[in-house]
């Protein structure tokens, strides 16, 4: 028995670190629910704002998105976004030096059409490992149709791109910020069939680089988020009015 006990002390005890070492390291010390802190990827390759690798999890990095093939990574640091382009390896050179962060304007309209690219890449993704992985939880029909809106919105936004339409993008993405925040809520503590695997993340990974790459296309088309909004008026202090004058 004695011999039984250490066995399933040791199975727990692996069960724990693997699971540490997919999420809990992961995890900032800190926890707010707009700072945009990765949690569910690791192992991403990210550079500060002055082309020094970050080799620590550290939450100042927010809305981290990773390079992927042609595209660059996307972070914000201290309020201000930035962008690295991809580093061009040529087979028999010697890899080149990162190259120095670019700092994102708001508004600017710099990185739309790659970020609106991902986003659709992204939503599609995450649609089907709703459709294949989750159908089993609870208000899937409801969650999964808000989920192809999103979808439908990020087609609408590359479509628009091409079009030149920068107006339309702003409106487009104003309405699925809200949609996408609900979408989020819904889906946490989700449980996969695990019938087939989409993508490289899994779905609370997927939601998060979503979040991520949302937040820095509204930041490049010059949109800001509604719950920063929110934020911004709650943490400004009471207004003071100014007396009426004294009667002599």
């Amino acid at each position: 028995m004695r011999s039984l006990s250490l066995l399933f002390a040791a199975t727990l005890a692996v069960g724990w670190l693997v699971t540490a070492t997919q999420v809990g390291f992961a995890e900032p010390k800190h926890k707010h629910p707009h700072k945009g802190v990765p949690k569910y990827r690791v192992g991403f390759q990210l550079f500060s704002p002055l082309g020094v690798r970050v080799t620590e999890q550290q939450e100042q990095y927010q809305y981290v998105v990773p390079s992927a093939g042609r595209y660059g990574t996307f972070y914000s640091h201290d309020d201000a976004y930035y962008y690295t382009p991809p580093v061009n390896r040529v087979v028999g050179q010697p890899p080149q030096p990162a190259p120095r962060p670019v700092t994102l304007k708001f508004g600017g309209f710099q990185y739309h059409v790659e970020l609106a690219n991902r986003l659709e890449t992204l939503a599609n993704q995450f649609c089907l490992d709703l459709h294949f992985n989750y159908q089993n939880n609870h208000e899937f029909d409801e969650t999964y149709g808000e989920a192809y809106q999103l979808l439908q919105a990020a087609k609408f936004i590359v479509d628009k791109d091409n079009a030149g339409d920068h107006a339309g993008i702003q409106r487009s993405v104003s309405s699925i910020d809200e949609l996408f925040h609900h979408v989020q809520e819904d889906v946490r503590g989700w449980r996969s069939a695990n019938r087939r695997q989409i993508g490289h993340l899994n779905l609370a990974a997927k939601t998060e680089e979503l979040e991520a790459v949302l937040h820095h296309l509204m930041f490049d088309i010059g949109v800001k988020p509604a719950h920063d909004e929110e934020h911004e008026e709650e943490t400004q202090p009471p207004r003071e009015d100014a007396p009426p004058p004294r009667r002599r």
